[in-house]
């Protein structure tokens, strides 16, 4: 299937439209890709391209990193990077000029972790000298890594750090062919930030900037900063929180723009729903940029991905939940007359689609390349699509209908064990066969709440609220009627195998 729709007019050398947009066209790149091929729901995989025959896929799968490089038919499996602690976690790919294939991971477990960087040499991932990490205990948490590559083809990557639940910092190393070499101290430490999700970018001179979640659990905002040769310099004066709206910032994205500006963009979490913010940097101040405009009711951001298009004009991937109460992939291009769109409503599963992250790459000849997370029967799915320039006498089709989440709702308690049984595995079965009935409150919490959420108690099902026990039913007590009812299904049921 190969869909044609209306690509942005770009921004040109002098910073005026071109004169007629392009048509772009997309298609699934599905092959050798199956059910096992699973992301970890919110965490984005990550892609990175330089020609369709250098396109390289990673992503977290249950404490391992998964691989895949397309070779231009299909995806070849890759392994995964080995060795180090226990546990491989959140990986980032990037690839050079050249073709080479990068991999930083974060290695170990929350109270004892460590970042790694691997080079593909053709049979496995070659380490690039010791793992990363700005402090001498033994017992860090290094987490959160982001990487570029310099026009030499080096990883430079920044992360943060905490010692136990000590405050964090944030760090930045560049690896010069032999060795990892700090750039300074740390950009930033002192941190009660959950996370301080670093973005990093290169302009023209080869000056590394960074973009980070700054200020406090109270008052969060964006950090921009750049490293002058000698120490970080704060651009703009983001330190004074000049860069924040009404809620909580974070996931920030960092790109440098024609002219040595900059372009940072950042989810806004207000306290009713989160939406997109993003501010230009002139060469002297920063400038709000309005937001791209979603039809069809948004209702909440989720992730965003920003990299330059092939003109150096701005590409904004994000999620976002619509009036269907189901979020799906937006894409849009950043022209001098504004934001224009690419893709609505992506999505790729005609059932209950949910794209959760989403990472965006360009590669040469201006072909763009999407990836995101989105279930389908078998559960989390990564799924990636490619966009390039129509084909003579190609057919603008659509992406599959999106359906109101409510639309699949069961609308019956019975329907509703169905569903669950369905979908549960035996020890869980067992375990709710050996509780006893009085017993089952344990389940209001997690369980219970799971259910409330999933199947629309809280959000207008009222269908399932009166088979419950009628109209007036509370969401909490029926949820408790369908778990009693699960368990009675269970008992008279044969045992598990």
């Amino acid at each position: 299937m190969v869909v044609s729709l209306l690509a942005a007019a770009s921004i040109g050398s002098a910073g005026t439209p071109a004169p007629s947009t392009a048509s772009y066209c997309w298609e699934p790149l599905t092959e050798g890709m199956g059910p096992g091929d699973a992301g970890d729901g919110l965490v984005p995989p990550s892609i990175a391209a330089r020609s369709s025959e250098a396109l390289w896929l990673a992503w977290p799968k249950q404490e391992t990193v998964q691989v895949r490089r397309w070779n231009g038919r299909q995806w070849e499996d890759i392994p995964g990077p080995q060795g180090g602690r226990p546990g491989t976690y959140d990986p980032t790919v990037r690839v050079s000029s050249s073709g080479e294939a990068f991999l930083a991971w974060r290695a170990g477990e929350t109270d004892q972790s460590d970042i790694h960087v691997a080079r593909w040499d053709g049979a496995a991932w070659k380490p690039l000298g010791r793992p990363l990490s700005a402090r001498p205990e033994p017992l860090t948490n290094a987490n959160s890594a982001a990487m570029v590559l310099d026009d030499k083809g080096h990883p430079i990557v920044a992360w943060q750090e905490a010692l136990g639940s000590d405050p964090r910092s944030l760090h930045v190393a560049r690896w010069d062919g032999g060795s990892w070499a700090f750039l300074g101290k740390a950009v930033a430490s002192g941190s009660e930030l959950y996370s301080l999700e670093p973005a990093l970018a290169l302009d023209t001179s080869g000056r590394v900037w960074i973009a980070w979640n700054g200020g406090t659990e109270k008052r969060s905002y964006v950090r921009v900063a750049r490293w002058n040769g000698r120490s970080w310099e704060d651009v703009g004066n983001t330190r004074s929180g000049r860069l924040r709206r009404s809620g909580e910032a974070r996931l920030a994205q960092l790109i440098m723009l024609p002219g040595e500006q900059a372009l940072v963009a950042w989810l806004d979490r207000g306290r009713t729903r989160s939406s997109l913010a993003l501010e230009r940097w002139s060469g002297a101040r920063w400038e709000r940029i309005s937001p791209p405009v979603v039809p069809d009711g948004a209702q909440q951001a989720w992730q965003a991905s920003l990299v330059p298009a092939q003109d150096g004009s701005p590409l904004l991937a994000w999620t976002e939940t619509d009036s269907t109460d189901v979020s799906s992939v937006h894409l849009q291009r950043l022209a001098a007359d504004g934001w224009q769109p690419i893709l609505s409503r992506m999505h790729l599963d005609p059932g209950q689609s949910d794209a959760a992250a989403v990472d965006l790459a360009v590669a040469a000849g201006g072909v763009i390349y999407l990836a995101w997370n989105e279930p389908d029967d078998h559960g989390q799915r990564v799924r990636v699509i490619r966009l390039r320039s129509c084909a003579a006498g190609e057919s603008p089709l659509a992406p599959p209908p999106l359906r109101p989440r409510s639309s699949f709702w069961p609308k019956t308690v019975d329907a509703v064990v169905d569903d669950i049984l369905a979908r549960m595995g035996s020890e869980s079965k067992a375990r709710v066969r050996a509780t006893p009935r009085d017993e089952l409150i344990q389940f209001h919490h997690g369980w219970g709440t799971g259910i409330r959420n999933h199947y629309g108690l809280w959000r207008g099902n009222t269908a399932l609220l009166e088979s419950c026990g009628g109209k007036q039913m509370h969401p909490d007590s029926c949820s408790m009627v369908i778990i009693e009812r699960l368990w009675e299904r269970l008992q008279a049921g044969p045992p598990s195998p």
